[in-house]
C-alpha cells in the first residue's frame, strides 16, 4: 500500500491483482490474502496490524471483514492526523524582475549607487581619522 493511498484504493488494486492471478490459474486461499494485505500496510498501521493478529484468527478471518476493520481505523487515523500542507510556488510580482531588482530606470539606479558610495566614503573618513589616518595602514619596509 502506498502512503497516500486509502484502504478502498488499495483493496481495489488488490482485487485487480487477484483477478489477474485467477486468470493465470494461480489461486490462493482467503488466509493468504489476509496475510498479504496485512504485510502490505505502511508502518503507521503497525499497531492495528498487531492488534488484528493478536485478537483474531487469521485463518478464519475473511478479507471483507479485514477491509471493513481497516476502513474504520482509517477514519480514526484521518480525524487525528492534521491536514497535509500543500506545496506552493512563489512567483515574482509585477513590480519586480525575476532576479529581484525592481524595474527602475538607469539614472535612478545610478543616483542610488552614488548616494551609497558617498555614505561609505564619509564613514571611511571618520574611521581613518579615529585611527590616525592612512599612516597606520602603510606597509613598513
Amino acid at each position: 500500500m502506498k502512503d497516500d493511498e486509502s484502504i478502498e484504493q488499495m483493496y481495489s488494486r488488490f482485487q485487480t491483482l487477484v483477478s489477474g492471478l485467477q486468470i493465470l490459474m494461480k489461486c490462493y486461499v482467503s488466509s493468504d490474502h489476509v496475510s498479504k494485505i496485512l504485510r502490505s500496510l505502511p508502518a503507521r498501521w503497525r499497531p492495528k496490524v498487531t492488534a488484528i493478529e493478536e485478537a483474531k484468527d487469521l485463518n478464519t478471518l475473511s478479507v471483507e471483514d479485514l477491509v471493513s476493520s481497516l476502513k474504520v481505523h482509517e477514519i480514526g487515523l484521518n480525524e487525528h492526523e492534521p491536514a497535509r500542507k500543500v506545496k506552493s510556488i512563489a512567483l515574482p510580482s509585477e513590480d519586480e524582475s525575476p532576479d529581484g531588482d525592481s524595474y527602475e530606470n538607469p539614472t535612478e539606479k545610478m543616483a542610488m549607487l552614488s548616494n551609497k558610495l558617498e555614505y561609505l566614503a564619509k564613514k571611511n573618513r571618520k574611521f581613518l581619522s579615529e585611527r590616525g589616518g592612512y599612516k597606520s595602514f602603510k606597509k613598513e619596509d
